[in-house]
């Protein structure tokens, strides 16, 4: 009987060729990565600020199909016991959560309704929809000596100007990051970017998305109305067409006479001589 050695070369394939060769926490989410002295502790090679555990709210826009932007930026680099992570590694963007097989869903905060939306990641000039059934396959670009990136998700209706009933809507997603890498070889310097395995990955990063749609009343044929407050905190409306509102006079009115000039809510008014005194302005309305 022969005990046959699995040979170094295969061992480290069987490791490291079918999954990702280490894994981010985030625990190190917005500094730059260095280390002193060096390791290669993987938290150092990626980190997504301002994004993990938030919640972004936009109010409902019928009119056009963007929502809103979730704006922060990502650490993507790579080294070899250097104390400076100074290389940049390209890396994919995968977002998972709530969604209906096609789109991603916001569930209203009662009843049963929902909202699809789409979400797209951008970042260095490239943007790709993030479909909930499939990993992203668009490399964004890291940056050197653990510069951080911008980088952005959107936040768009499937079907703009969808009738929602008032109410929140809301979501939680899980961003997922990538670095992009080759087969491993001990003691290469970034490792060459084949796209066929990730070298260091971001699993699951939490957050959270409410889209708040407000209660409206729309009255029709009311085109003319007028309110206006006074100081003493009554309304008065009337209809006009062609003029400013009217203003209710509390103060009393002397009496009118035809061919003199009467004060009239502190104005002058003139009743021609001649003419009725019923064709004078209604008491207590001025114009």
């Amino acid at each position: 009987m022969y005990l046959i050695t699995p040979r170094p070369a295969l061992i480290l394939c069987l490791l490291y060729c079918s999954q990702p060769l280490a894994q981010s926490t985030n625990i190190r989410d917005c500094d730059d990565g260095a280390t002193y002295p060096a390791d290669n502790n993987p938290e150092r090679f990626i980190g997504v600020c301002r994004l993990e555990g938030s919640t972004s709210t936009f109010t409902y826009d019928d009119t056009v199909p963007q929502q809103g932007e979730i704006q922060f930026t990502v650490r993507s680099c790579s080294t070899w016991w250097g104390e400076i992570c100074e290389h940049a590694i390209p890396y994919t963007a995968t977002t998972t959560g709530d969604n209906n097989g096609n789109n991603f869903i916001l569930r209203r905060d009662r009843g049963n309704q929902t909202a699809e939306i789409r979400l797209a990641y951008s970042s260095g000039g490239s943007t790709e929809t993030l479909n909930p059934a499939t990993n992203g396959s668009q490399l964004f670009p890291g940056a050197a000596n653990g510069a951080h990136t911008p980088a952005s998700i959107t936040v768009t209706m499937v079907d703009p100007g969808t009738n929602l009933r008032n109410g929140i809507y809301s979501g939680t997603f899980e961003l997922t990051i990538d670095q992009c890498g080759g087969s491993y070889t001990w003691g290469v310097d970034p490792e060459a970017c084949d796209g066929r395995y990730a070298t260091t990955e971001l699993l699951n990063l939490t957050f959270h998305i409410e889209l708040r749609i407000r209660s409206r009343i729309r009255i029709h044929g009311l085109d003319d109305m007028f309110l206006t407050a006074t100081t003493e905190g009554q309304k008065a409306a009337r209809h006009s067409a062609s003029g400013p509102p009217a203003t209710r006079c509390f103060a009393s009115l002397p009496t009118v006479r035809t061919g003199v000039a009467s004060s009239y809510c502190g104005e002058s008014i003139w009743c021609p001589i001649r003419q009725k005194s019923s064709t004078c302005p209604a008491p207590g309305w001025k114009h």
